[in-house]
């Protein structure tokens, strides 16, 4: 079956910000009392995305139209993963294109309610970065007040907010203090010689690296023998999973959609290598951090290794304190007396994180609650994405806000995400994420079929029926790169 992307798209773009985020419409499948006197105009695009999705079409218009009822059975374990990658938006420009927003979360979880019928588990969770304030983001956000509503409103289905990181982190005197959560539990899952580090060489796992973290931890979990990921346990014991990225750019991996917004389902993020030390130029020690060999960006490599050894795991925290500040004068050095401006795999070549994202994207897709890989896939999944407004430039931490206002649903996140990184202006070569998961379509552990190059629907007739590379360079958005990404978007 070919796959689908609808692109609903309306003319009000901001976002709901009332209360429990309620529609303004007493929709006849709408199942709770409480209407909105202010119009929804978030709520009315989701549902209007679902029914051009053709889901449950047959019934739509009438009290029975259950929407996502091909998705989910009563009983069922739903996760909704929303992108909630940071608290404060660094750039200034607010965090409405920073994280998927509540009111954009609020109808899908109605509809999923309504198609559990009485009985089931939903989970609103993501694994954001290690110094996320998540208590400040709920808060802040309005999923408190979302989460508050469902707990008063429905019986005999469970309803939770989670935070799926085992491990966090607080800024104290420009260096991260770490915290275990005890409160999740991961399950390692092991790929080894399905994943898409297998056959690269010892010398090229030994150099992989995940900033911030200390490079043994990395290099115990993936090496010549091993390679392996902290999976949250609510992920592998869902049944259907609703995918909601913040569609934003990323200076690691261009874009972040539906693939990206998997990494969210890690508890432990020392385990995902995102970049390779070395230059991509260097023939002797290539790597991907950096295009051309540089003395400086070595010396940070060095620097950035042992800061991250003695304040992770030997607790050295002023030793790590001199390294972090002889790191900050080496990038200084680098920026006036260098001739490598790219570092830590912030660049558009890095084919690292590439294949930490489809690793991932096999096991959403192909491990069982024990974290066994299956031959076919285990549970279903929704791709529901909120580009009311988006982030541009320097994201996914510092995006700038461009209002969109799109509504974005599909059901797989390879011809997804090759339809949003088209409209992003993205030359497709360099979509390294997506390129990574097409080419294992007839492999093992396929995330897309061969052919299936989905067709997009919408509202909009220069959009409406076309593929993505049908899209012509006057029909895509209004957004910026990072500017590491430059030279791979039109």
């Amino acid at each position: 079956m070919m796959s689908k992307v609808v692109l609903y798209k309306t003319n009000h773009m901001y976002y709901f910000q009332e209360g429990s985020f309620r529609p303004s419409k007493k929709y006849p499948e709408y199942i709770f009392s409480e209407i909105s006197d202010s119009e929804n105009f978030v709520y009315d695009a989701i549902r209007e995305a679902f029914r051009m999705m053709g889901l449950d079409s047959e019934h739509y218009g009438m009290e029975e139209w259950n929407p996502l009822s091909e998705f989910i059975e009563s009983g069922d374990t739903v996760l909704i993963k929303p992108n909630m990658v940071m608290h404060i938006n660094t750039s200034g420009e607010g965090e409405e294109c920073l994280y998927t927003q509540p009111s954009v979360v609020a109808p899908v979880v109605d509809y999923v309610v309504k198609a559990l019928n009485g009985r089931g588990k939903i989970i609103v969770a993501d694994a954001p970065m290690q110094a996320c304030d998540f208590d400040k983001l709920i808060k802040d956000s309005g999923y408190d007040k979302l989460m508050d509503f469902y707990k008063k409103n429905i019986n005999n289905i469970s309803i939770e907010l989670k935070d799926m990181r085992g491990i966090r982190s607080v800024r104290q005197n420009g260096l991260y203090v770490y915290q275990e959560n005890s409160n999740q539990k991961g399950i390692v899952v092991q790929l080894n010689e399905d994943s898409e580090f297998a056959g690269l060489s010892e010398k090229q796992i030994s150099a992989m690296r995940i900033t911030d973290y200390d490079p043994d931890i990395l290099n115990r979990h993936h090496n010549a023998d091993i390679h392996e990921y902290a999976i949250s346990e609510d992920v592998l014991n869902a049944d259907v999973i609703i995918n909601m990225p913040k569609c934003k750019m990323h200076r690691k991996a261009g874009i972040t959609a539906a693939l990206k917004n998997c990494v969210g389902a890690c508890t432990r993020k020392e385990y995902l290598p995102h970049h390779t030390n070395g230059a991509l130029l260097d023939e002797n020690n290539g790597g991907d951090a950096y295009k051309s060999k540089s003395l400086f960006r070595d010396a940070e490599n060095f620097l950035l290794d042992w800061r991250n050894r003695l304040l992770q795991t030997q607790h050295r925290r002023k030793a790590a304190w001199l390294l972090n500040q002889l790191c900050r004068i080496d990038r200084v050095l680098a920026r006036h007396l260098g001739n490598e401006k790219y570092s830590e795999g912030s660049w558009y070549g890095n084919n690292t994180i590439s294949k930490t994202i489809t690793d991932l994207n096999k096991i959403i897709f192909y491990a069982d609650n024990k974290g066994n890989l299956r031959d076919k896939k285990v549970r279903k999944y929704l791709i529901v994405a909120d580009m009311i407004i988006v982030g541009d430039k320097e994201g996914p931490l510092a995006p700038s806000a461009v209002p969109i206002g799109l509504i974005g649903v599909g059901d797989n996140p390879v011809t997804f995400d090759e339809v949003i990184a088209t409209l992003y202006g993205a030359r497709m070569e360099y979509m390294h994420a997506i390129n990574q998961a097409r080419r294992i379509c007839n492999g093992k552990y396929p995330l897309v079929g061969e052919n299936d190059v989905a067709e997009i629907v919408s509202n909009e007739s220069k959009w409406d029926g076309k593929r993505w590379h049908e899209i012509l360079s006057d029909e895509k958005l209004p957004v910026t790169p990072c500017s590491s990404w430059k030279e791979a978007f039109y």
